[in-house]
């Protein structure tokens, strides 16, 4: 059976802004519709700080955004502090089209997903990436699936991650690169 299509608005939605090799991204992430900007500043700047040592030097987290129920206007959240990345020297262009996503399904079969710019990771030829246990990026995920209240599907339900990433191509490259 499939599931009844809801409007992208359906839930508050916070807007991290990450700036990978010149570009701007947002990773949008769902809440609660009372949650509160500074309980979610605490939690994503927690989150997003444990990938600053797999980020490149030129990927900053720089922003968070926030969009009420219904509403498809951004607003800047104050209390954000930039994230620099750690890695040493830009990221590669062989990588710039590639993105890291980590999967989840709520409970009422929504997908959810949340991807990643501008982090060092290895490639693998079947475009799946199991991370280290004691990694940053395993610790980034355990962190998200720990997460109450935020991360959640379209239909306001709690996700439930996968515990590895996809690889796969970056839209934005993918436009620039299409004739």
């Amino acid at each position: 059976m499939a599931l009844t299509p809801l409007p992208p608005s359906n839930t508050k939605r916070y807007f991290v802004g990450i700036q990978a090799a010149g570009h701007q991204h947002h990773v949008m992430c769902r809440t609660n519709d009372d949650a509160s900007d500074t309980d979610v500043v605490t939690a994503l700047q927690f989150q997003f700080n444990l990938l600053a040592p797999v980020m490149f030097s030129d990927t900053h987290v720089n922003e968070l955004l926030v969009a009420q129920v219904g509403s498809e206007i951004r607003n800047p959240v104050s209390g954000w502090t930039v994230i620099d990345g750690e890695q040493p020297g830009p990221e590669p262009d062989d990588d710039h089209p590639l993105s890291l996503c980590l999967r989840g399904r709520s409970s009422s079969g929504r997908k959810t997903r949340l991807f990643l710019y501008g982090i060092l990771f290895t490639r693998t030829p079947e475009w799946l990436l199991t991370p280290d246990p004691e990694s940053e990026l395993e610790a980034f995920a355990t962190a998200v699936r720990g997460s109450v209240g935020i991360w959640k599907a379209i239909d306001g339900t709690q996700s439930i991650w996968k515990g590895d990433y996809t690889i796969d191509f970056n839209d934005h490259w993918i436009d620039v690169d299409r004739p």
